[in-house]
């Protein structure tokens, strides 16, 4: 077994935070993705082999997902 590394943890933590609070999620996205954003901005870019994706992208895609989760 691999020692977890920042990204690891990160997407452990975010994947953790998604099943706690799925329904609080749905309702409330903007205001958990400003909450994770500092996390994001902080400890991603200097493990990133390129450039990472603006907070608005990321929200748009988490927005999608969750649709085709719910929806699908």
């Amino acid at each position: 077994m691999h020692k977890p590394n920042k990204i690891t943890t990160f997407a452990a933590k975010l994947l953790c935070f998604l099943r706690k609070k799925h329904n609080t999620l749905t309702i409330n996205l903007h205001a958990t993705w400003q909450l994770l954003q500092p996390t994001y901005l902080n400890e991603l870019p200097d493990l990133a082999y390129r450039d990472i994706p603006s907070v608005d992208a990321i929200e748009e895609d988490i927005s999608t997902l969750l649709a085709l989760i719910m929806f699908e």
